[in-house]
């Protein structure tokens, strides 16, 4: 029914294969370049990256403090010497 030679047939694969490997990676380059677009397009403030960044040193700073504290109880075991610390740190007393 097809009278081609081989080597032709193989020929035309590889380039029917090259062809939709260029138009994906093609397509893939113009979806980068519309997000460098849309990104340089638009760049107000919005206010939900302003809470997002506070949220996330919200609970940086939580996570700082329970660290602290945690490493508080590690170093001083008694509790009324944390107490006295507390209240040095605080300003309210000297530590003795």
């Amino acid at each position: 029914m097809f009278n081609h030679d081989p080597n032709e047939a193989m020929a035309g694969a590889l380039a029917t294969a090259g062809v939709v490997g260029g138009a994906a990676l093609l397509m893939r380059a113009g979806r980068g370049v519309a997000q460098v677009g849309n990104y340089l397009k638009d760049r107000r403030y919005r206010i939900t990256h302003l809470t997002d960044d506070f949220s996330g040193e919200y609970q940086a700073g939580r996570l700082a403090n329970y660290r602290f504290e945690q490493y508080g109880k590690a170093l001083i075991k008694n509790p009324e010497q944390r107490k006295a610390l507390t209240f040095a740190l605080e300003g309210n007393r000297p530590f003795p």
